[in-house]
C-alpha cells in the first residue's frame, strides 16, 4: 500500500486519492460476471443495482479487499460501516453531471463519510469518473465563482446528492482511469461526474428534464431485455461511515430481500449500532 501518511496529505488536499489496486483482475472479472447475470434478469433496475455486498460473494470479497479497507483506514480516523453499495454502468457520453455525495437526506453528519469507487472492467479516459480536485475546500461562494450553479432542490431531496451546472471552465476536470480492479477515494464534498457537460442548462428546464429522466428510464428498461448490449463500464460505488452517523431508514428501502442492516468492516466494534440495527 501507498504510504498512509502521504494518502491522507493527499487526500485531505485534493479530496481523493488513487487509482489504486484492490483486487486482482481476476477478481473484479469475477464480480463483474456474476452481477452483470443479475442486473439482466432485473432489467438493470435500481433495486439490483443496491447493495449487491449484502448477497453476491464475489462482490462482498471486493468490498472489503484488505487493500481497499487499509486506504480507507489511512484517510478516515472513524470506525467503519460499509453502509451501502451501489453498481454504475457507463458508456461513453452518457452518465451523471456534477454532483457531490453528501447523502444529506440519509446520513445525520453528511460530512462524515466517504466514498470508494471501484472499477470491475476497464475505465478508459473516454468513459470514467472525473473530480474537481480540492473543490471538497469550496465554499458555495466560491463554487459559483468556480462556475458550478447549484441545481435548485437537489440538495435536499431523494437522497441529498446536490447537483451541479458547470456554466465556465474556471476549474478544470481531472479524469481517473481505472483498470479493472482499481479503485480511488473521495471525500463527500469533492464535485465528481461520469459526463462533463459544460454549459449545459437543460436540467434547469423541467420539461427538457422530465423528458431526459423518461428517456433514460425507457432505455434502462430495455438494457435487461437484451435488446441493447451490456454497458462496457462496470463499478461499485462503496460508502464508508462511522456506525455512530446516524442512517435514515430510508436508505434501506431498496434492500428487500438482502437483509436489513448495514455491514460492519473487520476491526470496528461499536456496540450502541449494533444494538440499534438487530
Amino acid at each position: 500500500m501507498t504510504d498512509p501518511q502521504m494518502l491522507a496529505r493527499d487526500f485531505a488536499k485534493d479530496g481523493f486519492v488513487g487509482p489504486l489496486r484492490a483486487i486482482s483482475e481476476a477478481d473484479a472479472a469475477l464480480a463483474a460476471e456474476e452481477l452483470r447475470a443479475e442486473l439482466r434478469d432485473d432489467n438493470y433496475s435500481a433495486h439490483a443495482r443496491r447493495n449487491r455486498h449484502f448477497d453476491l460473494p464475489s462482490v462482498r470479497k471486493a468490498a472489503t479487499a484488505e487493500a481497499l479497507i487499509e486506504t480507507v483506514r489511512a484517510v478516515y480516523s472513524g470506525q467503519l460501516l460499509l453502509w451501502r453499495s451501489h453498481v454504475f454502468t457507463g458508456r461513453p457520453g452518457r452518465g451523471l453531471g456534477w454532483h457531490s455525495d453528501r447523502f444529506t437526506t440519509l446520513l445525520a453528519d453528511s460530512e462524515d463519510h466517504l466514498t470508494a469507487h471501484l472499477a470491475l472492467t476497464d475505465a478508459p479516459a473516454d468513459n470514467c469518473m472525473k473530480v474537481i480536485p480540492g473543490s471538497h475546500l469550496w465554499s458555495e461562494e466560491k463554487r459559483q465563482t468556480a462556475g458550478f450553479h447549484l441545481i435548485e432542490k437537489t440538495a435536499g431531496t431523494g437522497y441529498g446528492t446536490p447537483y451541479y451546472q458547470r456554466m465556465s471552465g474556471a476549474a478544470a476536470p481531472q479524469a481517473i482511469p481505472l483498470a479493472p480492479g482499481e479503485f480511488f477515494l473521495f471525500h463527500p464534498a469533492t464535485l465528481h461526474a461520469s459526463v462533463d457537460r459544460l454549459g449545459d442548462n437543460s436540467n434547469r428546464n423541467p420539461f427538457v428534464s422530465f423528458a431526459k429522466r423518461t428517456a433514460k428510464s425507457v432505455v434502462s428498461r430495455f438494457e435487461g431485455k437484451g435488446l441493447i448490449a451490456d454497458p462496457p463500464r462496470l463499478a461499485i460505488g462503496l460508502r464508508f461511515c462511522d456506525p455512530r452517523n446516524t442512517i435514515a431508514r430510508e436508505a434501506f428501502d431498496e434492500m428487500s430481500g438482502r437483509g436489513t442492516s448495514p455491514a460492519m468492516v473487520a476491526g470496528s466494534t461499536c456496540p450502541d449500532f449494533a444494538l440499534d440495527w438487530r
